[in-house]
């Protein structure tokens, strides 16, 4: 049926088009193009499922247009685009898509507050611009509190934060911090064995690197929201022999579990004796990299906490009358003078700039919002290992790498003792040698490596203009595009921007170009100038750049390589068409859809469509109003109550399909209602009278499982239906499929019924 639809739009075409051409005056200058069409914004692929809300500065593709020479693409805060409203504008090569290097404020709108079209020029003219697509930038939810250890809050990560700020409510005080975690300094120093108080009140938001400017000045915040406020609950302090204990970030390790942390870990340790005997109620890590602890990377600032947290917003302000410091909460600010045991000067790393890493200078505290950074253009010289970051505010106190799982760094904590002068005032003067903490056996080890970029999951996270003509994206793992084709990637942790590169090997590593450099998460492939990539095989890598490590060097580890083959085209672009492609072949794994009631897994070439996407996914698929059963779509349109709450369809097979229907049924018998579910499915338009039902025990729970044949002029459906009995509800799970692909089909449908789940 699908064939024979097809070859008659292609037959329709045939016979208009010269009719039109007879018409058309021969001295008439030919008319300019059409809009482009099936507009559309995503993250990481063009044909992700259509949305209207993302988490950061999407990118967006559409249809190409026959003859196209560029693209020219706008974005602003109204549908009428006028000029005030203007927030970024841009210009692509024949590739129908843009990467957009802004970061935009959280934005909501009714319904939206940010909206893109776009526009083509070919020889004939400069098209018209496209229908106006909107969206949501909504700010992300605030941190969730991960377990605590005593003198340490933790948090989880937010995917795209590049710093965070804690709120310790009992001082009134907010510090910032790079890592997910913030030691209770303030609560132990100077009153460690009766922390003030064990109960500790805290909130926390995450903050993003601004990048770009807007033409219209349009503000934008780095945070997001505060989160509700969490307790932690400290023990009392462990008195006894100084023991190191586990280093945490996201990950927590010990000797026995030495995973890599991605970024500078917080310390654990307990006890306040030294190894000579003497006790003293303050502290001080201590980073090397050798087991001798001699070549020292990281020096801690003094607490009396039992843990210690790198901080961006500095040291506290350590008191020259401690005795005052026991009845009051330090301020930020210097450690004044600080000694080690040898009577040398020593300065933590929170108070280390971003450009040296030998710096005493205090670190300024965060400003609330830092002004916008101009991203740098890509025609900076390719052999910098770097390119100008905002320098963000606070300290660089990131760990470079240690060269996992080979290399590692070795740490220690020291006492630290109060050292009262003749002429008044205090020094502070470690009670011990690094060097001989660790030759008594205080050391452990820890390795850091940052996460490489993700860039692909089953298929690259790559579209652009395949062969023959279609927006595409890469549907295989080593995937091919006509001219330049726009890759995506996932934020990496502790990543403020990115450097693209691309080399005709993978090794050794050769850099072809003028690498790119952006502070998004998306970027075309090619030259500056805007030349696409010439024919053949190509790798492209992606890497992180993390201005919170100490020195010059801000580099964070490649992706691996990733293979494209940029080929000539093998048809013309012949109309405008939809960025669902027909891909060569079917993209492996799978991707999880989510509903209040429900879950299940679809192939990851399936396109899944609920009440929420239904407007937008006709809007950009219009395809979909001919695979899908009318009255399955119209309920679908309806929302609320009505009984299909689901679609999802086959982008490279449109035969194949299934829905997620909930049905409710007045009280009855298991007995009674099988009975009442077989009796309506003979009753289905098109039934041939073969249907066979049997029990089936699944995940979801048991279920009846009945198989029937639907006919009509020139097709015949196989559906495979699966009935949930759940008291007043019943959940319907079919899939549909033509009766010759049935057996090919078979395992995917069988692969997701078994991944089916109702909450």
């Amino acid at each position: 049926m699908n064939a024979r639809r097809a070859l008659l739009a292609v037959l329709a075409v045939a016979l208009i088009a010269p009719a039109q051409a007879l018409a058309r005056p021969a001295a008439k200058a030919p008319p300019p193009p059409g809009p482009p069409v099936d507009v559309k914004a995503f993250l990481l692929r063009a044909d992700e499922a259509a949305g209207d809300t993302f988490p950061r500065t999407p990118s967006f593709g559409w249809a190409p247009v026959p003859g196209a020479l560029k693209y020219e693409f706008e974005l602003a805060t109204s549908a009428l685009f006028k000029e005030t409203s203007i927030v970024w504008t841009g210009e692509t090569d024949k590739t129908p898509a843009v990467a957009i290097p802004t970061a935009l404020p959280w934005m909501t709108g009714n319904p939206y507050a940010l909206w893109g079209h776009v526009r083509v020029v070919t020889k004939t003219g400069t098209s018209t611009w496209s229908e106006p697509y909107g969206f949501n930038i909504p700010a992300p939810p605030p941190p969730a509190q991960l377990p605590d250890y005593p003198g340490l809050v933790r948090w989880s990560p937010v995917e795209g934060a590049t710093s965070y700020q804690v709120w310790f409510q009992e001082p009134s005080k907010v510090i910032s911090s790079v890592v997910n975690s913030a030691d209770e300094r303030e609560y132990y120093t100077f009153h460690q064995l009766e922390p003030w108080p064990s109960k500790v009140t805290w909130r926390v938001r995450a903050l993003r690197t601004l990048y770009g400017a807007m033409p219209n000045g349009l503000p934008a915040v780095e945070y997001g929201p505060w989160s509700k406020a969490y307790t932690s609950i400290n023990p009392p302090f462990q008195v006894g022999s100084l023991t190191l204990g586990q280093t945490v970030s996201d990950t927590v390790t010990d000797p026995v579990d030495p995973r890599p942390h991605d970024q500078t870990p917080a310390f654990l340790y307990t006890g306040s004796q030294s190894f000579l005997g003497t006790t003293s109620g303050l502290y001080r890590v201590y980073v090397f990299t050798d087991d001798d602890c001699i070549n020292r990377v990281f020096v801690g600032a003094i607490t009396g906490a039992p843990a210690y947290s790198p901080r961006t917003s500095g040291p506290l302000a350590l008191p020259s009358d401690p005795k005052a410091a026991a009845t009051i909460y330090l301020p930020d600010g210097s450690e004044g003078s600080t000694q080690m045991a040898d009577f040398s000067v020593v300065k933590t790393n929170e108070t280390v700039s971003n450009t040296t890493p030998t710096s005493s200078s205090p670190a300024e505290p965060p400003t609330t919002q830092p002004p916008p950074t101009t991203p740098p253009t890509t025609s900076a010289d390719p052999s910098q290992t770097g390119f100008t970051l905002p320098t963000p505010a606070g300290a660089a106190v990131d760990l470079w790498d240690s060269g996992y799982p080979t290399g590692q760094y070795y740490w220690t904590v020291v006492p630290v003792n109060v050292i009262a002068s003749t002429s008044g005032g205090v020094t502070y003067r470690d009670a011990e040698l690094p060097q001989e903490a660790c030759q008594s056996g205080r050391i452990l080890s820890f390795a850091k490596e940052s996460l490489p970029t993700t860039t692909t999951e089953a298929a690259p996270y790559a579209s652009g203009l395949s062969p023959d003509g279609h927006l595409a994206s890469a549907a295989i793992v080593k995937p091919t595009f006509y001219g330049s084709p726009l890759v995506s990637w996932r934020p990496a942790v502790g990543a403020v921007a990115y450097e693209v590169q691309w080399s005709k090997v993978s090794y050794p590593w050769k850099t072809e170009g003028k690498p790119a450099f952006t502070f998004g998460t998306s970027a075309l492939l090619g030259d500056a100038t805007g030349t696409p990539l010439a024919p053949g095989p190509w790798y492209y890598r992606v890497r992180g750049l993390d201005p919170y490590v100490a020195g010059p060097a801000k580099q964070m580890t490649w992706s691996d390589p990733v293979l494209v083959t940029v080929a000539t085209p093998r048809y013309r672009v012949v109309g405008q068409t939809s960025p669902v492609t027909k891909p060569a072949a079917r993209a492996r794994g799978t991707h999880s859809w989510r509903e209040p009631s429900f879950s299940v897994k679809l192939p990851a070439y399936w396109r899944g469509v609920d009440h929420a996407s239904v407007p937008s996914e006709l809007r950009l698929h219009p395809e979909l109003a001919s695979y899908a059963n009318a009255t399955l779509l119209s309920e679908l349109r309806r929302g609320g109550a009505v009984p299909t709450r689901f679609l999802a369809y086959d982008a490279t097979e449109p035969s194949n399909g299934m829905f997620v229907r909930v049905l409710a049924l007045p009280q009855h018998t298991h007995a009674q209602w099988a009975k009442t579910m077989i009796a309506s499915l003979k009753l289905t338009s098109g039934y041939a009278g073969d249907l066979r039902c049997a029990n089936a025990a699944l995940p979801a729970g048991r279920a009846l499982h009945c198989s029937l044949v639907l006919r009509g002029s020139g097709f015949r459906v196989r559906n495979a239906v699966y009935l949930f009995d759940r008291g007043k509800l019943t959940y319907d799970l079919t899939y549909a499929s033509d009766v010759t692909r049935v057996t090919v089909e078979a395992p995917l449908f069988a692969s997701s019924i078994r991944s089916f789940r109702i909450k």
